[in-house]
């Protein structure tokens, strides 16, 4: 993709992006969200919908699904939807960051050297690290006497892998969804995106000082708890705090989350917690958004949707019947028309 925009965006001025919703098996009908502006510096502005035209799009989306669909949701969970489905993208590609990271966050971590991060489960399905822990603590290193972390180890807890693991595997099924049986449905994809990260995370060089294991092993009575969100969360806690407990670490460790609950509940049983507030989509509508990196946001916005539709250069997916590991880990997408 980013081949294919580098040859293109010059005699673009500006382009919209469309998407399905194929999370309500609607795959030829396409929803509006996102405009692209080339600014005179060579930069690229995103422009989200306001909300009132996103109600408008979700409400005749709504008119147009199954009625076995429309018994399970309403126009206001489409378009909420919607808005954290664009999120999550912008999240994922480090085009906006949390409301609290310098307060909360960064003043944290930049008063140790070292530094241990677990993440829960959310923090690598929005791919927190690549797209905005390391890029911010390399901005930072160097603006304060204390600096920020040289030496920072990943710790993932085996509790976590295994739910990405059981999301990157959920697909549509063909009783459901004829048209896109075997495809990964939306938690499969971000359930592969997440796994992707932690690949980028194990492989790619320019995370210097970056080291990354799993910790933990997976419970013996696993299927007592394996559908009790509650249970979950607070069994990927204990894997963190028994493995600090082993080593006997002196600087800064921290369990990562952008569960306010969840890291409530972290410091009520003696963890130190880093939590992560996610922006408002319309937060998002109020913000200027920009950088240069056009391909990156059009791939999660794929990731996101499972395909897109980009005005004037064509039609794009994430997923293609023998997909293999290593265009994951390349962010290759499949080019479905071009116009």
């Amino acid at each position: 993709m980013q081949q294919i925009l580098f040859e293109h965006t010059d005699r673009f001025e500006k382009f919209s992006v469309e998407v399905p919703l194929l999370e309500y098996y609607l795959c030829d009908e396409y929803v509006h969200v996102l405009d692209v502006k080339k600014t005179k510096e060579g930069r690229f502005l995103y422009l989200i919908p306001d909300r009132r035209t996103m109600e408008y799009s979700a409400q005749d989306i709504y008119e147009k699904m199954k009625e076995e669909v429309k018994k399970r949701t309403n126009p206001t969970q489409v378009m909420m939807k919607i808005h954290e489905w664009i999120r999550d993208a912008f999240l994922r590609c480090g085009l906006c960051e949390h409301g609290n990271l310098e307060r909360d966050v960064m003043r944290y971590i930049k008063s140790y050297d070292d530094i241990i991060l677990a993440p829960d489960t959310n923090i690598l399905l929005n791919c927190v690290f690549t797209a905005i822990l390391l890029p911010k603590i390399k901005e930072k290193i160097d603006e304060e006497l204390k600096g920020c972390p040289n030496w920072i180890l990943i710790a993932i807890p085996k509790l976590v892998v295994n739910e990405i693991e059981r999301k990157a595997i959920r697909k549509y099924r063909f009783g459901k969804f004829p048209e896109r049986a075997g495809w990964p449905n939306y938690d499969g994809r971000i359930g592969q995106r997440a796994l992707q990260e932690i690949l980028d995370l194990d492989t790619n060089i320019n995370h210097r000082g970056v080291s990354i294991m799993t910790v933990g092993q997976m419970p013996s009575n696993f299927n007592s708890f394996k559908d009790d969100p509650i249970r979950w969360d607070s069994e990927i806690r204990s894997q963190f705090r028994d493995f600090i407990s082993r080593i006997s670490f002196h600087k800064g460790a921290f369990f990562v989350t952008q569960d306010r609950v969840n890291a409530m509940m972290a410091r009520a049983e003696g963890l130190q917690s880093l939590f992560l507030q996610k922006p408002e989509y319309d937060d998002l509508i109020k913000k200027h958004l920009t950088n240069m990196d056009v391909a990156r946001v059009l791939y999660e916005i794929a990731v996101s949707f499972g395909e897109i539709k980009v005005e004037g250069l064509g039609k794009f997916s994430v997923f293609w019947p023998g997909k293999h590991v290593d265009d994951w880990e390349r962010s290759r997408v499949m080019i479905t028309e071009l116009y």
